[in-house]
């Protein structure tokens, strides 16, 4: 596949980033290393893209988001440092609609069948599999006890209806006739924009519609930026979220996950030339892009703090 590092509006949005408020820089000073700047935009494809231009020296992602940047870059990008902050994946639904228990059943039969295992290695990400998906894993201490339901044969990948897991669905989301799916399409091989140029493809998309067929729902996979699609759950205008959400916390308080797959956070910069470092510490001194609403726009920040704190105290 072409590597693709940005988009006329990621471009533009990036360009007028201080006036328009689309990317952000924050600076903070550390001992002996000078200042650390966060560049902050509101996809993946804008943080290649500044990393490619040479606007910033850094860039993260998740780890698997990560890998697949530099393996699609001709070269041009490498991996540095260590991979860190393991966590699970969620699955994002809105807050106690009923939804959580069927998803995880869902995912559960897809796992016993052979249709998850079938899709991560697609997807070349079987890494990431997890074997004890739960609703809310940030909080919960064990794996869910609700029942999979799922009749199929291990091995076997699902292809329709697992009547034991549809017969969870709410009939308010039955009624709905379509689920829809919001997933933000610049985080390959996660989810990304086919070569139509407007399907979602990816390993979340494929997951999405192999749950949505389990549970008997037709599913429809939208685009939708990252740092919306949380508020779009709240709001009812999404049914899930599938667009790689580290299950924390401070999310669960505005959404239910069920967790699916597990991931760190990684380092990247460009093969020539570029910068080393090897943690988080490691920013000091540097420039960093990151996508808007992430993880990663968390640690980055939180750590240009604590470079200006050192700084200060020196």
């Amino acid at each position: 596949m072409r590597f693709t590092v940005g988009r006329l509006g990621t471009a533009i949005c990036t360009l007028t980033a201080i006036v328009a408020g689309c990317g952000s820089s924050s600076s903070s000073s550390s001992s002996g290393k000078g200042a650390v700047t966060v560049l902050v935009y509101p996809d993946q494809n804008g943080v290649n893209l500044a990393l490619q231009s040479g606007r910033a020296q850094l860039a993260m992602a998740d780890s698997p988001v990560a890998a697949y940047a530099v393996k699609q870059s001709n070269g041009m990008f490498k991996l540095v440092g260590q991979t860190y902050g393991t966590a699970p994946y969620g699955l994002a639904l809105p807050k106690g609609n009923g939804m959580a228990k069927p998803v995880l059943a869902a995912v559960k039969a897809l796992m016993a069948d052979g249709t998850y295992k079938a899709i991560l290695t697609k997807w070349g990400i079987e890494s990431g599999a997890i074997t004890n998906p739960t609703i809310n894993g940030a909080s919960s201490s064990s794996s869910s006890s609700s029942s999979s339901g799922s009749s199929t044969t291990a091995g076997t990948p699902a292809t329709g209806t697992i009547a034991s897991v549809a017969a969870l669905v709410p009939a308010s989301v039955k009624s709905k006739g379509t689920f829809t799916v919001a997933a933000d399409a610049s985080y390959a091989p996660n989810e990304f924009v086919a070569s139509d140029g407007h399907t979602v493809q990816g390993m979340d998309a494929d997951l999405a519609k192999a749950l949505g067929a389990a549970m008997g729902l037709k599913v429809a996979v939208v685009n939708q930026t990252f740092d919306s699609i949380i508020p779009g759950l709240a709001a009812g205008k999404y049914d899930m979220g599938a667009s790689s959400f580290t299950d924390n916390k401070a999310r669960e308080k505005v959404v239910d996950f069920v967790t699916y797959f597990s991931a760190g956070t990684s380092f990247y910069t460009k093969a020539q030339g570029g910068t080393s470092v090897s943690t988080l510490a490691d920013l000091c001194g540097h420039t960093v892009a990151v996508e808007k609403g992430t993880t990663q726009q968390i640690d980055a920040t939180a750590q240009g703090v604590k470079c200006k704190a050192a700084g200060t105290t020196s």
